[in-house]
């Protein structure tokens, strides 16, 4: 390269010295002498060379001189041409001064003063002092050239030298990475922007049968067809560092899934493209699977599950919804427990299996709650098979413990597609329940006549929402002696009368107060009530002898205050505890324990009396009823009814002892608790009841529910029933 360098300096000179022929021995000589130093001076530049910029600095200095001399003989244009090139040789000088590049327009401004400078030295009119001036002139150009031209070599010579290292680094780092790539599980693939592949990793070259793919084309290829249209189109589009998509590669017998990422690369220097990995899930995916599968089968009895619902009536199109119940299930859960409840369970699935077969499907909602979809809105066909579903439980169910007998309620609503899944759920749900309010064992089709009524809960429940305690009031029935008919005890029922829905009765509103939750906080103010009343008679002289009943919801009970709250109340107003009675419904009472429990039993330790309320409407667990803390038992209105009924029916007088009732006096005798008769209307019920042995009576026969105001005189006047007992005293 220093060779190059000296005889390019040299031409530089030659030309130089052409132009000065008519300059002085001395003149020449100095310009012989300036050139040599100038070619040593470029031999020995480095570029990291320090002084460099000192060097570039003194040639600078050195264009200062008088240019008129040298360039005076230029005409005009001339001469504003060469001053034109001398700054930008000046500028160009600086920028290699400061560690720029050579720039090709200064080779070219370079050539073009040199030119000018020959025109100059030819025209002989200079003189002596003019052609030394411009021969110095023409020697720092010169200079400058060398030293720029110079520069420019070895930067190239360093440039060259770090290119082929970087070529070496490059092409050691892409074997290395291809290395990476062949050994890593993951299927990988470099795509050209000509949609070439230009590298494909051997794992997924053993996904191809046959030659190895070269094109997207062949990528497209061995994939699902499918999914042939969504791989290309995420392939091809260029969003970097998109999210992974699921594919399935392979021979269509032997799918394999792989999760495939596209990274735009095209700028890195190894890849130049975009990478595709393909990572394969196909383990994951058939894990997936089976849990999703799972997911939707009950485990207990292999059916569908409320998940799968959803999935079952997706195929667009009407179809018909039953919902069904177990009556009886939760007696034999409590009976005989878990085991037998499932074992129970499962012969009642396959029974309704076999009912529905091909026809339908049948679902596990949870607990002992079942869901049958028809497809097709086929009302016979619905409540024909709702018929055979209930027909197929009238066969007692063989267990291990014994067999048993459950019977099932069902609700039917229609619907138009899937997009009336929760609606039919809702209404086939209400049909269910009005099934169960009419005894079970039986079927309802959700129709505008239901519709009515679950718009009318819907108004009670935000009414019972929004309503104050001013809206409910206290109404007292009397408790009589069979014997007597004096007044043993007063009931306390509550009413209420809402001002936007009218006049509501207690078997209406109860349990959707017990659903909304209010009815712990009703049933407190229906506490506190009935005591400040039965106080206020006291202190009035009456009722000094009647106790006071009032009805506690199983809620109530499960609350962690309520003995404290009872016996807070009864403090209040003076009473003692064995001044009133706590009744609590029959199925509420069989399935009481824990906290609810322990509250009755002390209370009743502390002189309550605690009365187990319709008895007979329910079922009755005597082996649980006999272990609970009981004080009365009040027979329900319906099993009065219907045994005076049969009575007459086999032809036996209506005020006739009734054997069943006699039955129920002798339990209610085993655990020392009188009986109450309720629902007594006439005077042949009463005279029946008493032949049987029954010790109290409650009933329209005696008297009605009266207000508080009506209560002392109702106590004071007696109940002379005996005297007229073809009437019933009512107020």
């Amino acid at each position: 390269m220093a060779l190059g360098v000296v005889c390019l300096s040299f031409s530089v000179a030659t030309v130089l010295i052409s132009t000065t022929e008519a300059l002085d021995e001395r003149t020449s000589a100095s310009i012989a002498s300036d050139l040599r130093l100038a070619v040593a001076t470029v031999i020995a530049i480095d570029g990291d060379d320090p002084d460099a910029d000192e060097r570039v600095s003194e040639a600078l200095l050195s264009l200062d001189v008088d240019t008129f001399g040298a360039l005076h003989a230029l005409d005009e244009v001339d001469r504003m041409r060469a001053r034109q090139l001398l700054v930008e040789l000046r500028i160009h000088a600086q920028s290699m001064a400061a560690g720029g590049g050579l720039d090709d327009r200064l080779t070219q401004s370079h050539e073009e003063l040199m030119d000018l400078l020959g025109v100059a030295a030819s025209r002989s009119t200079v003189n002596a002092a003019s052609a030394e001036r411009m021969a110095q002139f023409a020697t720092v150009v010169a200079f400058l050239a060398l030293m720029v031209l110079g520069s420019v070599v070895l930067a190239l010579r360093a440039r060259a030298q770090h290119d082929a290292s970087v070529a070496s680094g490059l092409i050691e780092a892409g074997r290395r990475f291809g290395k990476l790539l062949d050994d890593s599980p993951n299927a990988t693939a470099i795509l050209a922007a000509d949609g070439t592949l230009t590298y494909s990793s051997a794992t997924l070259l053993a996904l191809f049968v046959g030659r190895a793919p070269t094109t997207i084309d062949d990528l497209l290829r061995s994939v699902d067809v499918d999914q042939q249209a969504a791989l290309r189109q995420h392939l091809l589009t260029p969003d970097a560092n998109r999210l992974a998509r699921n594919f399935s590669f392979g021979p269509p017998d032997r799918l394999r899934s792989f999760e495939v990422r596209v990274t735009d690369l095209r700028h890195d220097p190894l890849v130049m493209g975009h990478l595709l990995s393909a990572n394969e899930t196909t383990n994951q995916e058939s894990v997936r699977r089976e849990l999703e599968r799972q997911a939707r089968i009950d485990p207990l009895t292999g059916l569908p599950n409320r998940r799968a619902l959803g999935p079952l009536v997706s195929g667009g199109g009407p179809f018909g919804l039953m919902m069904l119940d177990l009556d009886g299930f939760k007696r034999i859960n409590d009976l005989l427990g878990h085991v037998a409840g499932d074992e129970l369970l499962c012969v009642v699935a396959e029974r309704f299996r076999r009912v529905v077969a091909s026809d339908g499907h049948l679902v596990r909602l949870g607990g002992d709650e079942f869901a049958v979809v028809l497809p097709g809105l086929r009302t016979e066909a619905l409540v024909e098979m709702a018929s055979r579903l209930i027909q197929c439980l009238h066969t007692s169910i063989r267990l291990e413990q014994g067999r048993e007998r459950v019977r099932t309620s069902v609700g039917i609503s229609e619907a138009a597609d899937a997009e009336d899944l929760t609606r039919a759920l809702k209404e086939a749900d209400i049909a269910l329940y009005e099934a169960k309010a009419h005894g079970g064992d039986q079927s309802k089709f959700f129709d505008d006549e239901l519709k009515e009524r679950s718009l009318r809960s819907l108004d009670l429940r935000r009414a019972l929402d929004e309503a104050s305690m001013d809206e409910f009031h206290l109404v007292f029935q009397p408790i009589v002696s069979a014997d007597t008919a004096q007044i043993e005890l007063l009931e306390a029922l509550l009413r209420w009368t809402s001002p936007t829905v009218g006049v509501v009765s207690p078997e209406v509103f109860i349990p959707i107060a017990e659903a909304s939750g209010r009815i712990v906080e009703i049933g407190r103010w229906v506490l506190e009530s009935a005591c400040a009343q039965l106080a206020g008679w006291r202190s009035a002289g009456l009722a000094t002898g009647v106790k006071l009943t009032v009805n506690v919801s199983p809620t109530q009970l499960l609350e962690a205050s309520f003995r404290d709250e009872v016996l807070a109340i009864l403090g209040s107003h003076a009473l003692d505890p064995s001044d009133v009675v706590l009744e609590i419904t029959e199925s509420a009472m069989v399935r009481q324990e824990g906290l609810a429990l322990a509250h009755l039993r002390d209370l009743q330790a502390r002189g309550c009396q605690v009365a187990i309320d319709d008895f007979g409407a329910g079922f009755s667990n005597l082996g649980q009823l006999l272990a609970t803390p009981l004080d009365l038992v009040k027979v329900d209105r319906a099993l009065l009814i219907m045994l005076s009924e049969m009575r007459t029916k086999l032809g036996g007088a209506p005020d006739q002892p009734c054997a069943i009732m006699t039955a129920i006096v002798e339990i209610g005798g085993a655990v020392s608790a009188p009986i109450v008769a309720e629902g007594v209307e006439t005077i042949e019920q009463w005279e029946s009841l008493r032949r049987s042995g029954v010790q109290l009576l409650q009933g329209y026969f005696f008297s009605r529910p009266v207000d508080a105001p009506s209560v002392p005189e109702l106590l004071a006047a007696g109940l002379d029933v005996g005297a007229r007992p073809d009437s019933a005293f009512v107020v």
